[in-house]
């Protein structure tokens, strides 16, 4: 029959803490991925609304120019 030592235990607990500690890193490190990726899709239709804002300005002020030089 075989008989654990304290050096056995010791070994067991090392690579358990070794595995929750991974298993843990990895989950959040899935979480943080997953709102990176949400913010980086808000700020892409941010960008968006502002680039057509941006366009609509710079056609206004075309406008008012040929309206002066009139």
């Amino acid at each position: 029959m075989f008989r654990f030592t304290v050096r056995d235990a010791v070994w067991l607990v090392i690579v358990a803490a070794l595995s929750v500690g991974w298993w843990l890193d990895s989950k959040s490190r899935d979480e943080r991925t997953a709102d990176e990726r949400n913010t980086s899709e808000l700020l892409r239709a941010d960008i968006s609304k502002l680039e057509k804002e941006i366009e609509g300005l710079q056609k206004t002020i075309l406008e008012m120019k040929a309206g002066r030089q009139r």
